[in-house]
């Protein structure tokens, strides 16, 4: 799985529009399809420490699917010496007019909204008044909840106590071992509790 939250800047978020509502995403849905197809991914024109993978890709739900709406790059802005702006290239990633379903895509679409609660600056650390959690399978609308900051802090303590008892928690703690041979348990399992929603790919509690 693609784990974002670890960026040393708060990150510029992917976007999805669901039951009339565009959200900011802290889910990267575009990230395994290009680390397959990295001939596929936008160039950027403009270097951002805040938006490290070089674009702002925007999903829509429709028809109980999960597609890809449009994907934009950062360009410079000519009337704006020290601005950006933001261009379209989905065309260069969807040639031919195509519709792309992200049919690659098993797991957790977080979309937080209303009023920061606390602000982070990594990766997608920072939290929110308000969540929905979104499952998906094979890029299919399988079931959301929706949580208050408190309601959703809760939740991920369920979800870390059953993604404790898994074989993927084990294989995630080997994997994280080998790349810190010097991480206490106690903090590994806070930083794999943090960012739960990404290391799952279901909704396994009720």
């Amino acid at each position: 799985m693609f784990v974002t939250q670890a960026f040393g800047t708060a990150q510029a978020p992917d976007k999805i529009w669901y039951e009339g509502k565009l959200y900011d995403m802290q889910t990267n849905p575009m990230e395994p399809y290009f680390a397959k197809n990295p001939d596929k991914k936008p160039k950027t024109e403009v270097w951002s420490s805040g938006l490290r993978r070089g674009y702002v890709a925007t999903f829509e739900m429709s028809n109980g699917g999960l597609y890809l709406r449009d994907i934009e790059i950062m360009i410079p802005n000519p009337s704006q010496v020290f601005e950006n702006r933001f261009k379209s290239v989905l065309g260069e990633v969807v040639p031919d007019g195509q519709r792309l379903k992200i049919d690659w895509f098993n797991g957790l679409l977080v979309l937080p909204h209303g009023k920061p609660v606390s602000y982070v600056h990594g990766g997608y650390l920072s939290t929110f008044e308000n969540y929905v959690l979104i499952e998906i399978v094979a890029g299919d609308f399988k079931k959301a909840r929706t949580f208050n900051n408190k309601g959703y802090e809760a939740f991920k303590d369920r979800q870390f106590a059953e993604f404790k008892k898994t074989d993927d928690y084990k294989k995630l703690v080997n994997d994280l071992k080998k790349q810190d041979a010097n991480w206490e348990q106690p903090r590994m399992d806070t930083y794999i509790r943090n960012g739960v929603t990404s290391y799952t790919a279901k909704i396994l509690v009720d």
